[in-house]
Order: structure tokens, then sequence, then C-alpha cells
């Protein structure tokens, strides 16, 4: 049974990275998804999963993904708190992550991953040196921004990883990259 649902929350983004793998296409994509169908095709998912024979113990994963999911803060939160309260209905464990640059992560924000035991996973791509060659230049003064997320991230209790963007630049200097992910 296919146990991962993605849920593209937005196609908007903050950055505007060299590599991006939605690239060109995004600029065509709706701004943000609608609430109402998110929950419905969730709870047949998770309907149809249950009618499938999915059984305790069982994991169910939701990963909100963009663009970038927090540009689109109040959905996010409904989303994850729609998912979260569906535990109680459903035998199996249900997992929300959100998969993110990190940019838009406010203090709610990390208070609704922690009340929905969300997983985030942090794409970066490097070190603040590579990541300024990456990035067009709209991008470079954000930064410095993404590693107070990280902080804010490791002193939170979150569950979290970072997910490390393997570009060419990334290969040629991937012992540097690994020690900046390393703290």
């Amino acid at each position: 049974l296919p146990t991962n649902m993605y849920i593209m929350i937005t196609g908007d983004c903050n950055l505007d990275c060299d590599y991006c793998y939605i690239g060109e296409q995004r600029r065509g994509m709706p701004g943000k998804s609608n609430p109402i169908l998110i929950k419905d095709r969730i709870r047949e998912y998770l309907l149809w999963l249950e009618s499938r024979g999915l059984s305790e113990g069982g994991n169910v994963r939701f990963l909100l993904f963009g663009g970038e999911p927090g540009l689109e803060a109040k959905l996010v939160e409904e989303t994850l708190s729609f998912v979260s309260a569906q535990r109680e209905r459903f035998a199996f464990n249900l997992m929300p992550m959100v998969f993110t640059n990190g940019l838009a992560i406010t203090p709610r924000l990390l208070e609704v991953f922690n009340k929905t035991s969300t997983y985030v996973v942090l794409s970066v791509d490097g070190s603040v040196e590579i990541s300024g060659q990456t990035r067009k230049e709209k991008s470079i003064h954000t930064l410095s921004d993404i590693e107070k997320r990280i902080i804010s991230l490791s002193q939170s209790g979150i569950s979290w990883e970072f997910d490390l963007v393997l570009t060419p630049l990334v290969m040629k200097s991937i012992e540097r990259c690994l020690d900046y992910a390393r703290g």
C-alpha cells in the first residue's frame, strides 16, 4: 500500500534557487491549495488505507511541501492540526512532516510543529558561501536567517533533519558542507 501522501501547500517560494526541482513550472502553479479539498483528500486517503487493511503499527506519512509551505502558515497549521486530530480515529501511526527551506518558520509554526508532533526536513544547499552562489541575488540576504532557524529548531525539541541538496557545486566542497551541517 502507498503510505506516503505528499501535499503541495503552495507553488510560491521565498527563494529563487538555480537548481530548484520545480523551477519554471512553479510560475504557472496556483498560489495555494484549497484547505477544504486537502482535508477531504486526507480523510478519503485514510479511509482507503483502512479499507485495504492497513493495521495498527502501520506508518502513514503526510509530507507538506511547496514552493515553501511556510508562506501559507495558516494552511499548514490547519492541515497539521487536522492530521493530528485523525490519530484518535485510525489505528495506524500518522506522521506529519514539513519539507521547508526554513525561512518562513515563525515561533507560532514552531509551536504548531511541537503540538502536532511534526517532523521537519530543512532543505539546505551547503554552507553560507555555497548558498550565495546557487541562489539568485534576491535570495542572498536570507542566509543568516536560515542559520537562525537552525538554532530555533535545535532548541525547540522538534524532531528535524537536514536535507542537503547535492548540486555539482556542493559535491566539489562536500567536506565543507558537511562541517557546516554538523554545526
